[in-house]
């Protein structure tokens, strides 16, 4: 009896691997593996293979843009319908060119300017319908070994390194008009919410006062390429403080 309830214990725990090996497979089912714009190209061209053993009709997946310092300079999610790639196959997809009007080029391709080169990651969002990765406007931050109270208003507040003036400089030296907008002429603002931790470090990103999906992603990248800030502090002590500012877009 012993043996048995050993044997159908690896048994199980065996599924069991195998199972969570192939959930762990799931975000690797469509790689990329190759991407390529010049500086003078409209659209940049990625190739991506199937490892699955189905026929991918349809693929949702994220770029994430950066230069050559490792700095992130944005990120775009893609859909793509009707491409059909075949089990263990590989086929050529079309996007938009990155800051082409920037003349921007992928860093193994052809450049212009060895200022404007970027590199990319690609993520796998979703594949035939199947969704398995989660999104959200929200930047990541691994604040868990922050907890306790979030204050609104605090004796001392957070300010930017510099103070409100270094902040703005900060802001109209990196804020970018979407390229993709620039044919609406849409202005505004959208107001970007965050907490300052007591270590200066900002999480819980997210906008709360939309203006445009394109205007909204430029004010979170903005606000996420922050330094840590000086933070807040009640009865002495550095505590975690919410935070909201305005991000003005105009053309």
């Amino acid at each position: 009896m012993k043996h048995f309830f050993l044997l159908l214990s690896m048994v199980v725990f065996c599924i069991q691997a195998s199972f969570a090996n192939d959930t762990a497979c799931d975000s690797m089912a469509v790689t990329m593996v190759r991407y390529e714009q010049n500086w003078n190209d409209a659209e940049g061209t990625l190739s991506l293979r199937n490892h699955t053993k189905q026929t991918i009709c349809n693929v949702r997946f994220r770029l994430c843009y950066f230069d050559m310092s490792g700095t992130l300079l944005d990120y775009k999610d893609y859909c793509k319908t009707d491409i059909d790639i075949a089990p263990s196959m590989t086929r050529q997809v079309d996007i938009p060119a990155f800051e082409a009007r920037r003349n921007y080029s992928y860093y193994k391709s052809t450049s212009l300017y060895e200022d404007r080169r970027f590199k990319i990651t690609f993520k796998l969002l979703e594949y035939n319908g199947s969704y398995f990765s989660k999104t959200t406007e929200k930047i990541p931050y691994d604040s868990t070994k922050w907890e306790g109270r979030i204050y609104d208003v605090v004796e001392q507040m957070p300010h930017f390194p510099g103070g409100q003036s270094a902040m703005m400089r900060y802001i109209n030296e990196n804020l970018r008009y979407p390229e993709e907008a620039e044919q609406s002429d849409v202005v505004g603002r959208a107001v970007v919410s965050f907490v300052v931790e007591p270590d200066g470090a900002l999480s819980d990103i997210e906008i709360t006062r939309s203006l445009d999906p394109a205007f909204d992603r430029m004010a979170l990248l903005v606000v996420q390429g922050m330094p840590r800030w000086v933070p807040g502090k009640q009865d002495g002590k550095p505590v975690r403080v919410r935070y909201n500012i305005p991000v003005s877009f105009r053309y």
